[in-house]
This record gives C-alpha cells, structure tokens and sequence, in this order.
C-alpha cells in the first residue's frame, strides 16, 4: 500500500478527535491557540492562503501548504477541505516530521 504518510497522520488525528477542518473552525482554533499546525491545500487561492500564512505567522502557528483540497478532505473523511488544523501538539510534530521526510524523499510506505 502506498499511502501518503501525511494524510494517514491526518486521518488519525481527525479520527481521535485532534483536528479541526473548515474555515470557520480553523480560524477559530488559530485566535484560541488551539491549533499547532496548519495545513492550506495547494490548490487553495491565493487570497486564501495569504490569510491564513498571515495569521499563523502572528500567533506563531507552523503552517504548511500540502496536498489538493480533495486529497485533504479525503484523508480525513469529509469531501473537499481548504484548510485543516491539528490541535495536538505531538500530532502536529508527527505530521510536521513526515513533510520534512516526505520533501527530502524519505517518505515512503508506513
């Protein structure tokens, strides 16, 4: 099986309740500090991504841009998602991890 480390982390923090998805949430999560890690799907706007770089740069939020919108959604059982943000901080490190792997091309089957 060659899944995608990243969306298999994602599904297991949206599965144990770690993760937020959808605009309103996930800017919700950022003001509140929730959120440890952003993730702005690719194929996201512009606009969209400005906002959300924007706002995690100043509440001091990683924040990544990864995957289609689609793949997003997928990984954590919904249809399509702009935005998602992991809420636990060990999630957060795990999932940031397998994107350092995954651009150096250490990624691999998990």
């Amino acid at each position: 099986m060659n899944r995608d480390p990243v969306f298999a982390m994602l599904g297991l923090a949206a599965r144990g309740r770690n993760l937020v998805s959808g605009s309103f949430s996930v800017e919700r999560s950022i003001r509140e500090g929730r959120a440890k890690l952003v993730l702005i799907a690719e194929d996201a706007s512009e606009k969209t991504k400005k906002k959300y770089l924007e706002s995690c740069t100043y509440k001091r939020i990683r924040t990544e841009v990864y995957g289609l919108s689609t793949d997003l959604g997928h990984a954590i059982g919904q249809e399509s998602r702009t935005v998602v943000a992991v809420l636990d901080q060990s999630l957060a490190e795990t999932v940031a991890k397998r994107l350092e792997e995954k651009r150096r091309g250490d990624g691999g089957d998990i």
